[in-house]
């Protein structure tokens, strides 16, 4: 009889070349968000890496693209060209190192009430984030530790990783008291989602459970949304208010990671249609 008397531990490496670094220019429009997003997302299928850092890094990023176009060359008069860089990097401890510059002027954020939560956003997804303020620009910077997930006995040539954001338009689903949402809600969209919410709640007078299972990327512009639709429950500025709509966001979806950074509640299982108690 031959083998082992105890357990065995096999470990296998696989070593890889390091991918070209991404470098791409945009101009400074809000049409220039989704394509800026798509070429990270097609620089991170290379190293295959996991869904999770698909979504951190799609939303950071979403939001530091975002911070440019509504704020970079607000107070440049006559700049030459208004455009911003997306540069990223893959370092030999295996962090991606993603970049987003801009030739404007930095401006502290008067903080009103639709805007605030876009660099807290990134800075919660992403494993660090730090500004870089010149007289020339702002470089916003993202860093994150990359994962892959195991692979055995596979196809290791297949298709695009499952975590990537798959583009699109937004749509809805109303049935009962439950809404579905899906795709992007982004810069692009925010103002259609606010009036499939206002429409489904009936300016706030009607409960309705709002399924964000569906939804690829949750930006600060879509939270300040569901914040909005919130405070025109019932009751809104008294005591105990009942809330316009309940958020349900699977466990691992976009949306749950949004919402437990920015501390919005949610139900990971929500309540079945018509059952709002």
């Amino acid at each position: 009889v031959s083998g082992f008397a105890d357990d065995i531990t096999l470990l296998a490496a696989q070593r890889r070349p390091p991918p070209p670094a991404l470098h791409v220019e945009f101009p400074a429009t809000v049409d220039s968000l989704r394509p800026a997003l798509a070429a990270l997302m097609q620089w991170l299928e290379q190293q295959r890496v996991g869904s999770n850092d698909l979504m951190a890094l799609a939303h950071a990023v979403g939001e530091l693209v975002s911070n440019v176009i509504d704020h970079a060359y607000h107070l440049v008069e006559g700049a030459a060209e208004e455009i911003f860089t997306l540069r990223a990097v893959l370092t030999g401890a295996g962090d991606a190192e993603v970049e987003v510059a801009d030739g404007g002027a930095w401006r502290e954020p008067e903080r009103p009430a639709d805007r605030g939560r876009g660099l807290a956003m990134a800075s919660g997804l992403v494993d660090h984030l730090e500004l870089d303020r010149r007289r020339e620009g702002t470089t916003a910077r993202a860093i994150h530790r990359l994962h892959r997930p195991v692979e055995l006995f596979t196809d290791t040539h297949g298709g695009p990783a499952s975590g990537r954001p798959p583009p699109g338009e937004l749509t809805h689903r109303l049935e009962g008291n439950v809404l579905a949402v899906s795709g992007p809600v982004d810069q692009l969209s925010v103002d259609a989602f606010r009036s499939v919410l206002r429409r489904a709640s009936v300016g706030g007078s009607v409960p309705v459970v709002v399924d964000l299972g569906g939804v690829t990327r949750l930006a600060s512009a879509g939270v300040q949304a569901l914040l909005e639709a919130l405070d025109e429950g019932p009751g809104a500025g008294t005591a105990n208010p009942d809330p316009a709509l309940r958020l349900l966001a699977p466990v691992g979806s976009p949306a749950q990671h949004v919402l437990e950074v920015v501390g919005l509640r949610y139900d990971a299982a929500g309540p079945a249609p018509g059952d709002m108690s």
